[in-house]
């Protein structure tokens, strides 16, 4: 994903990588009993697989999260986070320990991403609105892999479940703590959630994907790397490699 990117900004001249699997901190807000927006103290930890360099001076970065997903007990990625957290403490089939997971972890990381994307206008001091925007957006990449032939191994997820994931990814979490996350995210109260064509955006824009190189080189890097070689002379090469 990283050389992808690279090769990317060799193509097009932008978006640069600024930096891999950096440690951000996401803070939540919410109302205090004036009813106005503060911080609550609490920051939750996130770590972003790839930072994209924004594309002007004062420009915030673009962040990419990439997964590698089954399509065996796929809805399990995308069950409900709760706030505050859930943990769970499991036994390892392998070793024989325990140990604990976190349920809807990446339901919680989505929500972060979001927040850190959202430009709060319910937070009144401007400067503080500046700084709990992290980034100007985000997309998650699901590898898009095949099995070797003739064998019975893992796959990558489907469209129709990658788009049920995007559906389900957009929901509020569960817990004490809903109000809070909602009120990071700029929505005022529950009604105003659906109605909202940020949330809509989400899904129209396929925030979550599938990602594949071979579709990127046909897609997206086709005109500049491959101009004037034949669709089907294109196609043939990457089955080959496959």
């Amino acid at each position: 994903m990283i050389a992808v990117q690279h090769l990317a900004y060799e193509v097009k001249k932008k978006g640069e990588i600024e930096d891999i699997e950096q440690y951000q901190l996401i803070q939540i807000w919410d109302k205090d009993r004036s009813g106005t927006v503060k911080q609550t103290g609490v920051k939750l930890g996130r770590y972003v697989d790839i930072v994209i360099e924004g594309s002007g001076k004062d420009s915030k970065p673009f962040w990419i999260e990439t997964k590698s997903l089954q399509s065996t007990g796929f809805s399990k990625h995308y069950a409900p986070w709760s706030y505050p957290r859930k943990v769970v403490t499991k036994l390892s089939k392998t070793s024989g320990k325990s140990y604990s997971s976190e349920k809807g972890l990446a339901h919680k990381q989505f929500l972060q991403d979001r927040i850190a994307a959202t430009n709060n206008e319910l937070i009144l001091d401007t400067t503080d609105r500046e700084k709990a925007q992290l980034s100007s957006g985000f997309k998650w990449w699901l590898l898009d892999f095949k099995p070797p032939k003739r064998k019975k191994k893992p796959k990558a997820p489907s469209e129709l479940q990658v788009k049920n994931m995007r559906n389900k990814m957009i929901a509020m979490p569960k817990g004490k703590g809903k109000n809070s996350v909602m009120i990071s995210l700029g929505f005022k109260s529950e009604k105003s959630i659906n109605k909202r064509e940020e949330n809509l955006s989400l899904i129209k824009n396929k925030t979550i994907e599938l990602f594949s190189i071979k579709k990127w080189l046909i897609d997206d890097a086709k005109k500049q790397l491959l101009s004037g070689i034949p669709d089907d002379l294109i196609q043939s090469i990457i089955g080959e490699s496959e």
